[in-house]
């Protein structure tokens, strides 16, 4: 009895320990922190991940973080290296290792200026400093050059760029819900202090830059009046002086700008690599989702865009505010000249630019539907080489050309009229400088000079006049491209919120109360009122004919459908108090064949890192799939491509059961699956499926009788009666 108190006193100190590392990371990432939360979710992270697993104490602080809105990133750093990474990034690093007593511990390193950083353990209430050869002693390392697992507390992408509130808007599928302008600058937000340096910066680079016409006036005073040599040399070097700090200034702007844009691809690649795999499945029922998703691409226009306007735009824009001003100090009648350009500009941007936006943004839908129609043909290369396909997608590509031509030649027609109106008013204000410059001089109001240096600056502007219409369209484009980024950050995500459930019996009970489910634009429903029991350990066979809602059954205990009336119970639970992702521990799904570009051991593992080789391969036997991997040179990092290749269908079909089996779920759904695997294998994996000894509760949807005879229990379904009755019929096996 004592081993055993002193064991889980252990235990409660660990999970202690644990709770203040949560506590500690929600609170770098900014995000409100619940004690019992986060209790519930290490507890049953540490119920799921075996404690005899390789790096089982990080995958359980990771799991119980990602619950939280969090999340670990690894990195592999020498502690030298990871010393230099925290006083780079101003981030802190976690790392887990195991001291000279045997024990794990915890460890926060929060600051360091390279060499040295501020340590702190759970229990600590001060950190302490310590040099990177004292940290490897404290790790138990052999030296400041060995690389350990640190972790990065992140938050986990928290919709900044969508809006969690707006529905899914089935009649307008390519508009994003929120305008593209309100959505660049929640884009821009987190990096408002950089974007503040870089105006800054361009203040003061245009401020320098404005050094160039006022020297050459005082030259052009200095040869007139011919005045000192020594004179002339200090004012050159005055210039030289100004250009160089501005040049200083242009680099750090350039440096600035570029760390912005990589953080604006970090910060969309994270946002959708969060938000996708938790998408309703009602949204990809009228789109087709990889298509979707070619809407990425416009975050490198979003990026390129931003760069060209950051560096350029504001400058310009600085440059020409900043000579307006200066030309009013040099004669009242300049003054009411820079009022007539800013109004100019006014009806340049807002009266001549109006429509800019709406035809930028069809426009763009123009080209990805193009695009869209081009992937299309590439994605059904046989269907297309029938004796009129070549014909097909030739006219489609045609006919969705010229919509784009049309669209481009609409937006086009606003730029024209815009750089027409910047040529007008270049030739004009030349001129009428020219003429009201040469007329001061004479009159003795203006110096030679002061009219060279007006003329520089008006030119200046002007010329910035000209080549604004280049930025202009970079404006729109990323608006643009901000509306098609919207139609990705605005897929309506399943919810997030309800219960973690945790259950310990073998197999998951299943009862459908009533439920009741139709798909969008269709008169009859799918399921009607249907109930039925299920109970734990029991093997079910779900059979019927095409279309009498087998698979929207196992869509809706997945959690990918939500019943219209009705409702589900796990485990005696509503599925709606549920986390999906929690309910999803406990439920598996195989329907159809989804390989993911990469090894077959990441397709069979697909992030669970706990599983290990030994389960796979036993695993494997069971689906009758190890000699097939093993004859692979490479086995189980073997690459497989989206279609399945090097594998055939069948050989697919095995690999997504051998997946769905490795979690050993309490509740296991097959839709179809078997009835594309040859027999000789069926029979093999059926045994293993069905074997008492296994953990799950199975939901076999089949259209084999010989299948569906092995089981304990055959239900079958019925297409709904156009009264809306629905047929069940339950035989025992």
């Amino acid at each position: 009895m004592p081993d055993e108190l002193t064991k889980r006193q252990s235990l409660l100190d660990s999970d202690t320990e644990a709770l203040k590392i949560l506590e500690y990371a929600a609170e770098v990432c900014d995000l409100p922190f619940d004690i019992e939360r986060a209790a519930q979710l290490y507890r049953a992270a540490v119920q799921k991940i075996e404690p005899t697993l390789p790096r089982a104490a990080r995958l359980r602080l990771a799991q119980a973080a990602e619950g939280l809105g969090m999340r670990l990133q690894p990195h592999y750093l020498s502690i030298r290296e990871a010393l230099g990474h925290i006083h780079k990034e101003e981030t802190p690093l976690l790392i887990f290792t195991i001291t000279s007593s045997g024990t794990g511990r915890w460890f926060i390193v929060q600051e360091s200026d390279g060499r040295r950083g501020l340590v702190q353990t759970p229990d600590q209430e001060e950190p302490v400093s310590y040099s990177a050869e004292e940290l490897a002693r404290l790790f138990g390392a052999c030296d400041a050059d060995v690389v350990l697992e640190w972790l990065e507390p992140l938050p986990i992408a928290t919709p900044p760029l969508s809006t969690a509130t707006s529905p899914f808007n089935e009649h307008h599928p390519f508009h994003s819900s929120i305008h593209p302008w309100k959505r660049l600058l929640q884009l821009l937000r987190p990096d408002s202090t950089d974007i503040r340096l870089v105006i800054y910066f361009a203040i003061a680079i245009g401020l320098f830059n404005l050094t160039v016409p006022i020297v050459t006036m005082a030259v052009v005073n200095t040869v007139a009046f011919g005045t000192l040599i020594q004179q002339l040399i200090i004012l050159c070097l005055a210039l030289l002086v100004a250009l160089v700090i501005a040049g200083v200034l242009l680099l750090l702007q350039y440096v600035l700008v570029e760390y912005i844009q990589r953080r604006i691809f970090v910060r969309v690649a994270s946002e959708l690599s969060y938000r996708l795999p938790r998408v309703d499945l009602k949204a990809f029922d009228q789109r087709y989702g990889p298509e979707l998703v070619n809407r990425f691409f416009d975050v490198l226009t979003v990026q390129k865009s931003s760069a060209v306007l950051l560096l350029d735009g504001i400058s310009l824009l600085l440059q020409m505010a900043i000579g307006m001003i200066l030309l009013a100090f040099y004669h009242p009648l300049l003054l009411g000249f820079d009022l007539v350009l800013t109004g100019a500009l006014v009806v340049w941007a807002l009266v001549l630019g109006r429509g800019a936006v709406r035809t930028a943004i069809r426009e763009s839908i123009a080209k990805y539907r193009v695009a869209g129609w081009m992937e299309e043909v590439a994605r059904h290369p046989v269907a297309f080489k029938l004796s009129g396909g070549p014909r097909m997608a030739w006219d489609r590509a045609e006919a969705l050309t010229r919509e784009y031509l049309d669209a481009r030649k609409q937006h086009f027609v606003i730029l024209v009229r815009q750089f027409v109106f910047m040529i007008f008013l270049y030739v004009v204000v030349n001129v009428a400088l020219l003429a009201l410059g040469g007329t001061l001089v004479i009159q003795g109001q203006l110096t030679l000079g002061e009219l060279v240096a007006t003329e520089i600056i008006v030119n200046l502007i002007l010329a910035t006049f000209l080549k604004i219409i280049k930025y202009v369209e970079a404006y729109y484009d990323i608006l643009a491209a901000m509306d098609k980024l919207g139609q990705l950050l605005d897929l309506p995500l399943e919810s997030q919120l309800g219960e973690h459930h945790v259950s310990y019996s073998k197999g998951a009970s299943v009862t459908l109360h009533t439920v009741t489910f139709a798909y969008s634009g269709q008169k009859w429903p799918a399921l009607h009122q249907l109930s039925l029991s299920i109970a734990p350990g029991e093997r079910v066979a779900i059979v019927g004919p095409n279309g009498a809602g087998k698979s929207t059954l196992a869509d809706v205990l997945y959690g990918l459908r939500i019943p219209q009336s009705g409702w589900v119970e796990i485990d005696g639970i509503d599925i709606r108090s549920l986390r999906l992702d929690s309910l999803r521990e406990h439920v598996a799904l195989v329907k159809g064949v989804e390989i993911i570009e990469g090894t077959l051991l990441d397709n069979l593992r697909m992030g669970r890192n706990e599983i290990s080789l030994l389960q796979i391969h036993d695993m494997l036997r069971k689906v009758g799939m190890l000699e097939t991997v093993m004859a692979f040179p490479d086995g189980l990092q073997t690459m497989l491509w989206g279609d399945g290749k090097p594998l055939s269908v069948g050989q697919a079909s095995r690999l997504m059961l051998a997946r769905a089996m490795l979690g050993h779920p309490r509740l296991l759904i097959i839709d179809e699956s078997l009835d594309h695997i040859d027999e000789q294998f069926r029979d093999t994996i059926l045994a293993s499926l069905l074997d008492p000894s296994a953990p799950w509760t199975l939901i076999l949807i089949t259209h084999s009788p010989d299948v569906a005879r092995q089981c304990d229990r055959v239900i079958t379904l019925q297409p709904p009666a156009r009264s809306g009755a629905r047929d069940v019929k339950s035989l025992a096996g």
